[in-house]
């Protein structure tokens, strides 16, 4: 299995992708939430959910969409997924899902007042954008496309659904 041209199937790629985000969103989501339901970012609210969402929406929002496009097509056993590729989106987004938890977790270690936190959450999207960026092109790979063995497996068509 550990093969240079080892390959997993599509579904379970995107299976395991789709789990990656919505756990990791989920769990920035319920904590920002329950720091918005007990008052702890004040009258800053607003704007911290400003920032988080466009960080993780446009992500999920491809993942749910093309989960359901595909929900009532029957699966391909021919459609499948470099293991080196998958893996390299997998961890491009556990990293980026770990950088927004630790900025929301380490609030308090970051700045001591919300808008000055606030202030630093925008810095971050120095780094957060371009990697949004390079992630959205690897899970595009994965949800936006489907790979079909041809000839045996020998060659590879790339299809857009």
């Amino acid at each position: 299995m550990g093969a240079a041209g080892a390959v997993i199937p599509l579904d379970t790629v995107r299976t395991r992708l789709t789990w990656v985000w919505l756990i990791g969103a989920g769990v920035v989501v319920s904590l920002l939430f329950v720091q918005t339901i007990f008052g702890a970012l004040g009258s800053n609210a607003q704007a911290v959910w400003e920032w988080l969402l466009p960080t993780i929406m446009p992500t999920i929002g491809t993942i749910v969409s093309t989960l359901a496009a595909t929900a009532l097509l029957p699966s391909s056993p021919d459609s499948e997924v470099k293991r080196s590729f998958f893996l390299i989106a997998e961890m491009l987004s556990v990293f980026y899902l770990l950088l927004i938890l630790l900025l929301v977790v380490l609030k308090g270690a970051i700045s001591a007042d919300t808008p000055g936190w606030l202030n630093q959450l925008h810095q971050a999207n120095l780094l957060l954008g371009p990697l949004q960026g390079v992630i959205a092109t690897t899970l595009g790979v994965v949800f936006l496309s489907k790979n079909q063995k041809a000839n045996g497996g020998r060659a590879a068509k790339v299809n857009e659904e």
